[in-house]
């Protein structure tokens, strides 16, 4: 494997271990790498699409609770109130 595919492999495998989800452009060049990598390189991008499957799902169940909003709503609460003398 050719060191632009092995830097770009190691990168999208920082992002992805940070807990982060992959981004459609990252998606790309994981697929990329899957591509031109070779046999060696096939487990290492199935265990990536599998982390970020689960970081994506993660985030989703996030924003599907409601925690943002309850959390920005909590905000607007203490700021009213403190506004208000309470």
């Amino acid at each position: 494997m050719d060191k632009n595919l092995e830097g770009s492999l190691i990168a999208l495998e920082n992002v992805a271990k940070s807990g982060t989800a992959l981004s459609g452009r990252q998606r790309g060049m994981l697929a990329a790498v899957r591509r031109h990598g070779g046999r060696d390189v096939a487990a290492r991008v199935d265990v990536l699409v599998g982390l970020d499957e689960s970081n994506r799902a993660r985030k989703t169940a996030k924003t599907a609770k409601g925690v943002k909003g309850d959390a920005a709503a909590k905000r607007r609460a203490d700021r009213r109130a403190f506004v208000d003398g309470e």
